[in-house]
């Protein structure tokens, strides 16, 4: 999701002083194109980051279960993402799909990533009643 300028490191535990080891989950962020704390960076790359790791423990999930799920809900995921943030993500979603036979549902309110994916359902309220269609 940034052609490798972002690495987010995780440590699951850490050294004490006498030794001993704890559980403590930290994350390390690195950001070639801007800071190395995470909320100093912009919104869109903190968007990016967070989009990583979501898709990154979805993987974890399924490796540990050693089970394959099948269909992955997105809600508003790309609010904060840039033009060109929406196609890797658009991408990476398509290449998901197919390589783990997956259904993935996007839901967005914004067109130009909307037009990158292969099938799209919009939907329309109109007074208390949606409606769903091919066509916007």
């Amino acid at each position: 999701l940034s052609d490798g300028k972002i690495r987010v490191e995780f440590h699951p535990q850490k050294d004490n002083k006498d030794g001993t080891v704890r559980e403590e989950f930290s994350m390390r962020v690195t950001n070639l194109a801007g800071s190395e704390r995470y909320r100093k960076n912009s919104s869109g790359e903190r968007r990016r980051i967070d989009l990583a790791l979501m898709l990154g423990l979805n993987d974890l999930m399924r490796l540990r279960r050693r089970r394959s799920f099948n269909i992955l809900f997105l809600d508003e995921v790309t609010e904060m993402l840039d033009d060109e943030g929406s196609e890797m993500l658009a991408r990476l979603l398509k290449r998901k799909a197919v390589e783990r036979k997956m259904r993935i549902f996007l839901i967005t309110h914004k067109p130009s990533l909307a037009n990158l994916l292969p099938d799209r359902i919009y939907v329309r309220k109109e007074g208390k009643a949606s409606y769903l269609s091919r066509t916007p």
